[in-house]
């Protein structure tokens, strides 16, 4: 790779989310092949052009960090569709010194050209349409706009951005693309066909039902497969690992012998079906449109796949915590609830622990707000980020797996009112839709859910269909749907932690799967839950999940804020009596300390100086009255009360045989406590 890298690639390409690290894996009597990874060191080895793998495609500067550590042989740029209706495209001129025919192409290559790896080809990458691929068969012409990645060197590059190939790939490529010379060098290079991913989902169906153990079969299957590439390969793979006769090497070793004529992938699918597989997804799975039926609605029968692949719980995004379903948070204004869950967003992002909970991987995170601008939630990521201390690379990373979307100018409903019934907003969930399915969200954070809703004039209608609402985003991108929502008045005065505490009908709660309820704590709520004091500027949350349908009941998580700094306490597992010695002890040591310092304090005075101990006044009486019945302190009761005060024990004067000299009582000092 050129020292001049990263001034040579284009900047376009650069601010792409579409960059893999590749290695060189040998093979006998062949080329190497160049094996795609994301740079987080997962094998591209599954469905490309999905949501998934889209996911996991990396920054540019992820990818020379995954470089930088010597474990790849170099870049990668993935073609494909990026979301907007445009592909990004490629084309490949292989062992141009030996074809004078393609050494006349260079010069015309449209979009941004560069030397292959082995020095001996080229490479264009452009950005526009898709077209048929024109894929490997001898001619060392091959075009794509999905299904593929290219290698990037930046050797060589040319001036050139990334345009639309399609025309010159139609208009100049297509005629040239000629089948090599002889049957060998053709089957050599035979074009692997691009299918979608839910035709790959229905081979791995159909694969179930045949036995990998009959090697017959094995083979026929895997002469099929081998006509899809490398996804055939993963799918013949796992499907092996099904036989107990599985051997790795032996399968590796077999698949490179396929060489497959007059077959295809479909041939899958009629093995299968000769053994009783039906494709749920087929017209033969699905009931015809009927009198009774005038909508369509699917009435397709269980089938065994379908019955051994089905979950018992949706995908799990943070364990005991978050999952691919409909959760509410529950909070009263102030106390912090976006800036909480921006917190969180930002150490997901990061893949990071939170909450005592660790994600699988780093985790992308959508905040859609009509109550702060951009402007201030991004000001509060900012100063979040600041707090963890981020470097530029982790910066980076929460910047792509973090997205804003304001939509505080815009009226935009997630439901409307259609004769009086609450529908969802479909059209609205089209184009939410439509923006987010590329980019494959694992959290969408709808803050406040108020106003996405049609008000509250009608309470649980509204909150119903913003339920079927979140349902239906749910469904289609596979992540966890939230809203931020005020809890009632009563609520927050008695700082209610129950999955009832949302303002409004019960409509909401009983809708979601995940309800998380935020109050605030008192110093003194604070020390008797956690044992430790909160210190000068800083405040206590209480996190509770009353409802957790995927999951055994959880704590409360006990938080602490400074600034936009959040760390988390544990909960004090102290019995009522600890508690209660601990109380008396503060209460003594207070009371010792401004003893020596010449200061006298009454019941009175003690009472006016319990928030500089962050104390209740029923904590300070039962302290009190503790000290006194165990004998660690003294009242000096002065007729007319001026001059009454509490004495610590252990600061007396010693006695002649050591112990501490207890003060006489007089008659006339009557001991009294303020009521």
């Amino acid at each position: 790779m050129s020292a001049e890298f990263l001034d040579d690639i284009p900047e376009s390409m650069k601010a792409a989310r579409r960059w893999l690290v590749w290695k060189s894996i040998p093979q006998a009597g062949k080329k190497p092949r160049k094996v795609p990874y994301y740079p987080s060191g997962i094998p591209r080895n599954g469905d490309t052009d999905t949501p998934e793998d889209a996911a996991q495609l990396g920054t540019f500067e992820a990818g020379l960090r995954a470089l930088a550590s010597g474990n790849y042989a170099g870049m990668g740029f993935a073609l494909g569709p990026d979301g907007t209706g445009k592909h990004w495209q490629g084309v490949d001129l292989d062992e141009v010194s030996k074809r004078p025919e393609l050494a006349e192409l260079v010069a015309d290559l449209p979009g941004y050209t560069e030397t292959s790896p082995s020095g001996d080809g080229w490479h264009a990458i452009g950005y526009g349409a898709d077209f048929p691929s024109l894929g490997s068969n001898g001619s060392g012409i091959e075009a794509y706009s999905h299904g593929r990645f290219f290698t990037v060197t930046g050797e060589n590059a040319g001036i050139g951005e990334p345009c639309d190939l399609s025309g010159f790939v139609a208009r100049v490529l297509v005629p040239k693309h000629k089948p090599a010379s002889t049957p060998e060098a053709a089957q050599a290079g035979a074009e692997a066909a691009f299918v979608p991913a839910k035709t790959l989902r229905d081979l791995r169906s159909a694969l179930t039902t045949l036995r990998a153990d009959d090697r017959g079969q094995w083979v026929k299957i895997g002469h099929a497969l081998k006509t899809i590439g490398d996804r055939g390969r993963a799918l013949w793979l796992e499907w092996s690992q099904t036989s107990e006769l599985y051997d790795p090497a032996d399968a590796a070793q077999k698949w490179e012998t396929f060489k497959p004529s007059a077959t295809s992938y479909q041939a899958v699918f009629a093995e299968a079906q000769r053994a009783g597989w039906l494709n749920p997804m087929s017209n033969e799975g699905r009931p015809s449109p009927t009198v009774a039926d005038p909508g369509g609605i699917d009435v397709a029968p269980i089938t065994l796949d379908e019955l051994h692949r089905a979950q018992l719980s949706p995908r799990e995004i943070l364990p005991h915590m978050l999952y691919a379903d409909v959760r509410t948070r529950l909070a009263a204004g102030g106390i912090g609830k976006t800036t909480v869950a921006t917190f969180e967003a930002v150490t997901l992002a990061l893949g990071r622990e939170l909450w005592g909970r660790m994600p699988e991987r780093p985790m992308r995170t959508v905040i859609v707000t009509r109550e702060d601008g951009r402007e201030i939630l991004v000001a509060r990521l900012r100063e979040i980020a600041y707090s963890m201390r981020l470097g530029a690379g982790e910066l980076d990373q929460v910047l792509q797996n973090v997205q804003i979307i304001d939509l505080t100018s815009f009226p935009f409903r997630l439901s409307r009112v259609v004769e009086d019934v609450v529908y969802p907003h479909s059209e609205n969930l089209d184009q939410l839709t439509s923006k987010l399915q590329a980019w494959a969200p694992d959290w969408i954070i709808f803050d406040p859910l108020v106003s996405f809703g049609v008000g509250e004039s009608r309470v649980n209608d509204a909150e119903q269909g913003l339920i079927e609402a979140f349902r239906i985003l749910r469904n289609r991108l596979d992540c966890c749907i939230e809203g931020i929502h005020h809890t009632g008045k009563v609520s927050a005065q008695e700082k209610r932690l129950d999955q009832y505490a949302g303002r409004g009908g019960s409509a909401l709660s009983d809708g979601c799967r995940m309800v998380c309820v935020m109050q605030p704590l008192s110093p003194a709520e604070w020390r008797q839950a956690t044992g430790t004091d909160l210190q000068a500027g800083e405040s206590g949350i209480v996190m509770a999940l009353p409802k957790l349908s995927y999951s055994k009941p959880q704590e409360p998580v006990f938080i602490r804020r400074t600034g936009y700094r959040f760390t988390t306490e544990t909960p004090n597992k102290r019995t009522p009596e600890q508690a209660a010695e601990a109380i008396a002890n503060q209460v003594a040591q207070f009371i010792r300390y401004e003893y020596e310092q010449g200061r006298r304090y009454s019941t009175a005075d003690l009472e006016n100086s319990r928030g500089r101990m962050s104390l209740s006044r029923p904590e300070l009486r039962a302290a009190i009255t503790a000290l006194k019945v165990s004998g660690r302190v003294i009242y000096h009761h002065i007729n007319g009360k001026a001059g009454s005060h509490y004495e610590p024990v252990t600061v007396a004067k010693p006695s002649g045989d050591g112990s501490p000299e207890i003060p006489e009582r007089h008659e006339d000092e009557a001991e009294t406590v303020a009521a």
